[in-house]
């Protein structure tokens, strides 16, 4: 009796495995006891090892055939090897001795279910219920079925009523809470989610449900949470499509993008599917990925405005302004009134040389949506290459001052706008990090924690304008403090100027110029290749620090608008990049590149892909790839350095000399090792 006692107990507590050991070690004395086979079958089924089961669960059967729950046990062995015609009539045979013996009219019950016969299970889970009311399964069947054909009101009546006899019951909580969705009561279905969780950690359809919920709701952070949690336990096209979803709304777009890959993007008959992965790879540089899936877009809807505007910018992302400038029209042919596509339009005849039609483009835009700041930004660089510089000026100074509207610095807005202006204007619009920091501080206070960012520029800039002052006055300005830690990168490349060399301004900071001098001094390059020429200021400066150092060094630079100024051993050559993804066109003076040591510069930034298998072919062991300003460019280097093993090997000794990243390349000088 003992043994029996301390059997039961832990079988009910779930403990199988010594519950199966308790039962061999007593059927070692006691071969014919019914109960030691029918706990030892019931552990081995709980374990999962249905064919030792049903051994354990007939010799039972055998020693005691009017045991019910040993007759149920052996259908449930058949039903978890999927033979449900065989489950069924060992439950008929146990309802054979007692007709009224509910676990096994609940087991038929729940095969009717599974087969469709929805109305006969629910009439049989009633049956269960009338047999023993205290059967908590029948309760669950019944609430489940009665939802399933839209009886929300049965359904949450037997839910409660179990509810009543046992609240921890697994699955109660959640039918509630897929009733009270139905119902359109979210906060009501949230807690009962949250409440069947508290029961049952591993509830993935709570878990999904859940996270919709919280996704609706505007708690991306918490639906990530719960979905990421159903994706682990139950993976489905849904939890990635939602998690997808949340994570896009965080800003995570590569783990957005992570979860839209798994769905099947190419077959897909929902267009917001392929276009917001468009929008999360746009978000990370990606752009030709992002056109191939934008295309998808169109294909399932060649009216969708966004998915045309969006492949628009990817397409002038890469330089592809041809390609772009079809795809911005067809923006302006479905909508007329855009005006992001009248703005994008200007830009793209801009860079296509049309001035005249990006002006008219552009001053479109402004007539539809005047307090527009990038539009007016975009004005006013096409007055400064029109040569009109007073209105390039006060273009320039109207966005400044409309992205100021929410700051709330104590700058004086009007002198800092205009100061800005005028210095953006002299830059050709070619912004600083210092300027990038101005601008954003003013669209977005918290950019930069406890810094008024366009408080310090303006006082920076009276250092320019007002440049001799007596020592009180200076202290009294600084109280003898440095300029913030956090501002030592971004104040590099200058505040109120930038950097100069024989009056060609550069557009690196000094901590980039003290990197070159001492890279180029320990590798001496034969030949220095710089992709991205601007005024042609950079590499003059080069040619000089080479010739200090007493080098003979040449320098190639290439820019589809060549510096009208000449330097020795400078060779400026007008190229336009993005031949390069055509297979048969290489670099201009690639025959000078051979049996040379060599420092790559890339700094224009078109088409990475193809720019960077051009280069791959004519760098070897000891040569160096400099990418500059390589934030936005992180997959597309990433992608393309995994595809050639440890040849690019980042150089941490320049990327880490005045501390992690404190220059223009992000992770991104590399030496070039045997491949």
């Amino acid at each position: 009796m003992t043994d029996l006692i301390t059997i039961q107990e832990l079988s009910a507590a779930g403990r199988h495995q010594e519950c199966l050991q308790a039962c061999q070690n007593a059927l070692q004395l006691k071969r014919e006891e019914a109960y030691l086979y029918k706990y030892a079958g019931k552990s081995l089924l709980a374990l999962g090892q249905f064919e030792k089961a049903q051994e354990c669960l007939v010799k039972a059967h055998q020693l005691d055939g009017s045991d019910l729950e040993i007759i149920k046990d052996i259908g449930n062995i058949f039903l978890n090897v999927g033979n449900q015609g065989a489950a069924h009539e060992w439950y008929e045979k146990a309802l054979k001795i007692n007709n009224n013996y509910a676990p096994a009219i609940n087991n038929i019950a729940n095969l009717k279910r599974q087969s469709g016969n929805t109305k006969e299970a629910i009439n049989l889970f009633k049956r269960a219920i009338q047999a023993d009311s205290k059967f908590i399964k029948a309760y669950v069947g019944a609430a489940a079925s009665l939802l399933a054909i839209g009886n929300l009101d049965q359904a949450e009546s037997f839910a409660q009523q179990a509810l009543a006899i046992n609240e921890n019951t697994r699955g109660l909580n959640e039918i509630l809470g897929i009733i009270f969705q139905n119902r359109s009561k979210p906060e009501q279905a949230v807690e009962c989610y949250q409440k069947e969780l508290g029961i049952n950690p591993k509830a993935s359809n709570s878990l999904l449900n859940l996270g919709l919920l919280l996704l609706e709701k505007g708690q991306a952070a918490a639906a990530a949470e719960s979905l990421s949690k159903a994706s682990a336990l139950a993976p489905s096209d849904q939890c990635s499509l939602l998690l997808a979803q949340a994570y896009q709304n965080l800003g995570q777009f590569k783990e957005s993008i992570v979860e839209y890959k798994k769905l099947d993007i190419n077959n897909s008959q929902n267009k917001m599917i392929p276009f917001n992965l468009g929008l999360c790879l746009l978000q990370t540089g990606n752009n030709n990925d992002a056109i191939e899936v934008l295309k998808i877009a169109i294909q399932l809807d060649e009216t969708f405005v966004p998915a045309w505007g969006n492949m628009g910018i990817a397409l002038m992302n890469e330089g592809r302004h041809q390609e772009a400038l079809p795809a911005t029209q067809k923006v302006l042919a479905l909508a007329p009134d855009n005006p992001a596509a009248h703005m994008n339009l200007g830009q793209i005849y801009k860079e296509l040389g049309q001035l005249d039609q990006a002006l008219a483009a552009t001053l479109k835009s402004l007539e539809l949506k005047p307090d527009n700041p990038a539009a007016h930004m975009n004005l006013g660089q096409i007055y400064k290459e029109l040569g009109q510089l007073d209105q390039a000026f006060s273009s320039t100074t109207e966005s400044l001052r409309l992205r100021s509207k929410k700051s709330k610095t104590t700058a004086n807005i009007s002198t800092l706008t205009s100061s800005l202006g005028q210095k953006l204007t002299r830059q050709d619009f070619i912004p600083t990090f210092f300027d990038n920091a101005v601008m954003r501080s003013l669209d977005d206070d918290k950019i930069w924690e406890n810094l008024d960012i366009p408080k310090i520029y303006e006082e920076l800039n009276d250092s320019r304008e007002n440049r001799f002052i007596t020592f009180a006055e200076r202290t009294t300005r600084t109280n003898g403090l440095r300029l913030p830690s956090a501002l030592s990168v971004t104040a590099s490349q200058g505040t109120h100027s930038l950097i100069k060399w024989k009056n060609f301004e550069i557009y690196k900071s000094s901590n980039d110029l003290v990197i070159y001098w001492m890279l180029l001094n320990e590798i001496k390059p034969d030949l220095i290749i710089e992709l991205g020429s601007g005024s042609g200021g950079s590499a003059i400066w080069m040619s000089d620090i080479c010739k200090a150092l007493g080098l003979k060094t040449e320098i190639y630079s290439y820019d589809l608008n060549k510096p009208r100024v000449k330097h020795e051993n400078v060779t400026f050559i007008e190229y336009d990049l993005t031949k390069l993804n055509r297979s048969s066109c290489r670099l201009p003076m690639v025959d000078k590149y051979k049996k040379k040591r060599k420092v790559i510069i890339e700094d224009a930034h078109i088409d990475m892909k193809s720019v960077l298998l051009e280069l791959d072919r004519y760098l070897c062991d000891g040569d160096y790839l400099i990418i500059e300003d390589s934030g936005i460019k992180q997959n597309e280097i990433l992608e393309f350095t995994n595809s050639r093993n440890k040849k690019y090997q980042a150089d941490q000794f320049y990327l880490d000399f005045f501390g992690t990243n404190m220059g223009c390349c992000i992770d991104s000088i590399f030496k070039i090792f045997p491949d």
